[in-house]
């Protein structure tokens, strides 16, 4: 029999090295055959229906994919969880993956929380109602699911700036994407008087915690605020800007 351990190390180096699909998936399937545990049994079916997926060798074939990572799921295995709400939001069956991320969701499942605000914000197999992805995705984000606290952020930024700061103070300690957009609304004056200070110093710690978009914004708000004073030194000077 093979233990659970070994399986997932097995299976790994094989999704690493990925070499010839049909021989890695061959593998994997006999794998899963000396599985010591309906669990882990499950666990290797999530695994070759990546492998199924993924295979660059133009014979990937998505149905096997979602079928393998379905059964996965339904057999409580989180991470296929969320690969399997994935697969089928990217297949467009937008009403199937909310039902099973509202399933998934009442097992504590924070990504599958995600999705469910995520379908209610874009409106993806139900109409789009705002209060509830914002309920959701504040939940998603609770649980530190990182994408969730940016559609998150987005989401109030777009609709509901009047508690945008609020709702990114909360997460700002241990999100830089909160604490990125926590600069940007003191930058722009966004749901709160505009700080420029305030801006700079939520966009540098958001910098600092390896945020892409808020270094960027960081290097604009410095060029800006060099110019602002080289202008308004010019302006006490006397020249005038010239």
């Amino acid at each position: 029999m093979l233990s659970r351990k070994n399986a997932v190390s097995r299976v790994s180096d094989l999704m690493e090295r990925r070499g010839n699909a049909d021989l890695c998936i061959k593998a994997a399937t006999h794998l899963r055959k000396r599985a010591d545990s309906p669990m882990l049994e499950a666990e290797l079916d999530g695994a070759i229906g990546k492998l199924w997926r993924d295979r660059a060798d133009g014979k990937a074939d998505p149905e096997k994919a979602i079928a393998l990572m379905k059964s996965s799921a339904e057999s409580g295995i989180k991470w296929a969880q969320t690969e399997y709400l994935g697969m089928l939001r990217a297949s467009g069956n937008y009403e199937e993956t909310l039902e099973a991320a509202i399933r998934y969701a009442s097992l504590g499942n924070g990504e599958a929380i995600g999705f469910v605000g995520r379908a209610y914000k874009n409106g993806e197999g139900v109409g789009k109602d705002k209060a509830i992805a914002e309920k959701w995705l504040e939940e998603a984000s609770v649980r530190d699911v990182k994408w969730a606290v940016l559609e998150y952020m987005q989401l109030l930024w777009e609709e509901d700036a009047d508690i945008l700061v609020e709702k990114a103070q909360r997460f700002a300690n241990h999100s830089g994407i909160a604490m990125g957009y926590l600069g940007r609304a003191y930058r722009y004056g966004k749901g709160t008087k505009k700080d420029l200070a305030k801006a700079r110093e939520c966009l540098s710690k958001a910098a600092e915690m390896k945020v892409p978009w808020a270094e960027r914004e960081l290097r604009s708000l410095d060029a800006n605020m060099a110019k602002a004073q080289e202008t308004k030194s010019k302006r006490r000077d006397g020249t005038g800007g010239k």
